[in-house]
């Protein structure tokens, strides 16, 4: 693993190399004073991971940032910074994949680093580095045009989140503002609602702008992203409907989220997934299966890494990695992965076959395995109910 480290302070550099020491066995680690030494190094030799300060003198770590997303846009973007301004912040969502700042403790930094470079030697096993050059999704511009009017006319934060949860991609980008370092929180966010009230609409007026700016980003149809939300919205009720309370809000966050991978598909495999899907749809054999064995990985798989490479809550993460196939060993209770994975289902039953998705069949096992045979019924009568909503 290949990790270019970006700062202009030599005394920062040389602290990360003795942190870091124990790993350089595994890691290849390479320390450049400056962002020109810092991108000249990147273009001679590429990383697979960089990590770059922001403030730096001869060119900032934003500029460093979009010369790297442009050369090698698969490459994972990490920001270690002690500077926090909030616009810069804003600047950086859509360049960064995750967020650190300094002071950072030695535990936290190489827990970071071994997290992404497992998830980039992950994707490069898998011929999918391209995943990481996807670092944001489009949406329905009709959610923006709302949000900003409700923002302007002064609404509360619940009403404002209610609108946003319709729409996963500003969820989604709302949710790794929020949890990264810039912000400082002392627990992971799972919630829009609580994303808005922790924010601030001055923020949220923010992100909701720059990702306007960034719509024309990626080829998913405008009716494509709409049946996705649809679809979404319809799973996230089922799942309120039916979660213990101990994880509600996990369950119903990775609902808006489960599917977010067929989007990353769609934008960088069209002419591969379409045939897959269109297969499934006529023989009724799950998608997943089909994307396995053309990828040898899913699109639950690829939500997954991306989730969690920006950082979100790990409840939320392992729930969208497993929603199709929740761990065995978690069998004795209700997790996120099993709560979405029944609700998934159920709604994929009673809807019609969606252009973006594949047929996906109810786990009998593992509803046996959980003692729910009772309860399937109730809930495919609440899954009628959200579905005609």
């Amino acid at each position: 693993m290949n990790i270019l480290f970006i700062d202009d302070d030599p005394c920062m550099l040389r602290g990360l190399r003795r942190a870091l020491r124990p790993r350089k066995e595994e890691w290849n680690m390479r320390f450049e004073v400056g962002g020109h030494a810092g991108w000249q190094a990147f273009k001679r030799d590429p990383a697979q991971i960089v990590v770059t300060d922001l403030r730096m003198p001869d060119i900032d770590g934003l500029e460093v940032l979009r010369l790297i997303k442009a050369h090698k846009p698969e490459t994972i973007r990490i920001v270690l910074s002690g500077f926090a301004d909030l616009d810069v912040v804003i600047k950086s969502v859509h360049l960064a994949h995750q967020f650190m700042t300094k002071p950072c403790a030695q535990t936290d930094l190489i827990a970071t680093l071994d997290r992404v470079a497992n998830i980039a030697n992950m994707l490069g096993e898998n011929d999918m580095d391209d995943v990481a050059a996807l670092d944001q999704l489009p949406a329905c511009p009709a959610i923006y045009t709302e949000v900003t009017d409700l923002l302007l006319a002064g609404a509360e934060p619940a009403k404002i989140a209610n609108t946003l949860e319709k729409d996963p991609a500003m969820s989604l980008l709302l949710l790794k503002v929020v949890n990264s370092a810039f912000v400082g929180l002392s627990r992971p966010v799972s919630t829009v609602s609580e994303a808005v009230f922790l924010l601030g609409t001055r923020m949220v007026r923010d992100i909701v702008l720059c990702a306007g700016a960034a719509r024309s980003i990626g080829n998913v149809p405008t009716p494509v992203i709409e049946s996705f939300q649809q679809h979404s919205l319809r799973v996230a009720q089922l799942v309120a409907a039916i979660a213990p309370r101990s994880i509600a809000h996990d369950a119903r966050t990775a609902a808006f989220m489960h599917d977010l991978g067929s989007l990353f598909l769609w934008m960088s495999r069209p002419d591969q997934l379409t045939p897959l899907i269109e297969r499934a749809h006529e023989q009724a054999i799950p998608l997943i299966e089909l994307q396995r064995a053309a990828f040898h990985m899913t699109h639950a798989d690829i939500g997954g890494f991306i989730l969690g490479l920006w950082g979100l809550p790990r409840p939320v993460v392992n729930g969208v990695g497993a929603h199709h196939r929740p761990d065995p060993a978690a069998s004795e209770t209700m997790t996120v992965s099993t709560v979405l994975h029944i609700a998934d289902a159920l709604i994929h039953e009673i809807s019609p076959p969606q252009p973006w998705s594949g047929f996906a069949q109810l786990d009998e096992d593992l509803i046996t395995s959980l003692g729910l045979e009772d309860s399937v019924d109730r809930w495919r009568e609440l899954a009628l109910d959200k579905n005609n909503t």
